[in-house]
């Protein structure tokens, strides 16, 4: 059973490994067959996706994977969002800062939906030339219902944690990671 694993340095272990293949690209338009032993999706991206999203992520990434490969993947809980409220904030950046090399203000916001089980962090930026508008969504799932939504695409449980590092599960905390298996 996998307990814990350590992710290096992609670069050093380029170096190191010279069969370690990276790939940069949307994952939403990769179109591989049965190429990859494992395939990872870190800090709780798969929950910033819609569920038709999701649904498209999930049926590629089992495309892609050999047979009993594995997909390690992180989300936020419930536990995230707990005792969290709708509000707003403001910041200005005189020197430039996240959102813009220039000059620029931000206007911040956080809505919360579904019982506190989806967010969105609403960020315009405000420069003297341009206005930006930008939505980063998040979802809250338990382990029931992540795994209602993964299994229908053929993935078994092969382990929980409560975080990438490999943390045993104990249902407490803000992340969950699953490792699910492609069966042959």
């Amino acid at each position: 059973m996998l307990q814990a694993w350590i992710i290096p340095d992609a670069l050093l272990l380029m170096r190191k490994n010279s069969k370690t293949k990276y790939l940069y690209q949307n994952y939403l338009e990769m179109d591989y067959t049965e190429e990859f032993d494992v395939i990872t999706l870190i800090y709780c991206d798969y929950a910033a996706l819609i569920p038709d999203e999701r649904k498209k992520l999930l049926s590629k990434i089992y495309c892609a994977l050999k047979p009993n490969g594995l997909f390690i993947f992180d989300v936020f809980t419930e536990q995230t969002h707990k005792g969290k409220y709708d509000h707003t904030s403001w910041s200005y950046h005189a020197n430039g800062g996240f959102w813009n090399e220039k000059e620029h203000l931000c206007l911040e916001a956080e809505y919360y939906f579904e019982n506190n089980t989806v967010k969105v962090r609403k960020t315009v930026v405000v420069t003297e030339d341009d206005i930006r508008e930008y939505l980063i969504w998040d979802t809250a799932f338990t382990k029931e219902k992540l795994l209602d939504e993964v299994t229908p695409f053929g993935f078994k449980m092969y382990s929980i944690h409560d975080d990438v590092c490999g943390s045993p599960y104990t249902g407490e905390a803000d992340t969950i990671c699953l490792v699910l298996k492609k069966e042959q």
